[in-house]
């Protein structure tokens, strides 16, 4: 889902048509660059479904944690937009570098992805 402007920007859309429409959305106005509340609520629905599926893989047996790291990340992203009104075009969306190196050493450490 942070990648929806990356994506507009280059003509793509990933986002389910059927979602969109739910929520009164073209793939128009996606690609115009500009956040919607309807926007954020389908980006939302996308981000629940997400979140379920994380929660699956936990706990992570030790064999398989250097292939899950990358789950950890995606939690950071999904609490990151979440917590920006889940609006990927919010610069402050992105998670710094630094920020995402130590969240994967915490959780190789401790097994808590």
């Amino acid at each position: 889902m942070r990648a929806v402007p990356f994506h507009a920007g280059q003509s793509r859309l990933y986002l389910p048509a059927d979602l969109l429409a739910a929520h009164g959305l073209s793939a128009a106005e996606v690609m115009a660059g500009r956040f919607s509340p309807a926007l954020g609520t389908a980006i939302a629905e996308v981000l629940a479904l997400a979140e379920t599926e994380l929660l699956a893989l936990t706990p992570a047996p030790r064999a398989a944690r250097p292939v899950l790291l990358m789950a950890r990340l995606a939690r950071l992203h999904l609490a990151r937009l979440r917590s920006r009104g889940c609006n990927p075009y919010d610069p402050a969306a992105s998670l710094s570098p630094l920020r995402r190196q130590l969240s994967l050493m915490a959780a190789n450490l401790t097994g808590r992805l």
